[in-house]
């Protein structure tokens, strides 16, 4: 019990760089590269929080979100192919 507690703190501390990569990031794709670690490491921590809570409903908005997420980063990547965003 106490290692899944350890993970989510180690995921949440490992989020630090990535605030960082995000205020700094010198291009928009670094960005939304950062945006898609961190949809993966939410997904990662709802999945850790249904194990936790012996809850499965917490793994189908898991599910949701990493389906949210890759729909988001393509087509954050089609603007970026077109010139849309800079």
């Amino acid at each position: 019990m106490l290692i899944e507690y350890i993970l989510v703190i180690g995921l949440l501390i490992s989020s630090l760089p990535l605030l960082y990569a995000l205020w700094r990031g010198p291009t928009t794709s670094d960005r939304a590269l950062v945006f898609e670690v961190f949809g993966t490491m939410g997904t990662l921590l709802l999945a850790i929080l249904s194990f936790l809570s012996d809850r499965s409903i917490y793994l189908d908005i898991a599910l949701l979100m990493a389906l949210f997420n890759f729909v988001g980063v393509v087509a954050i990547a089609r603007y970026l192919e077109r010139g849309l965003l800079q």
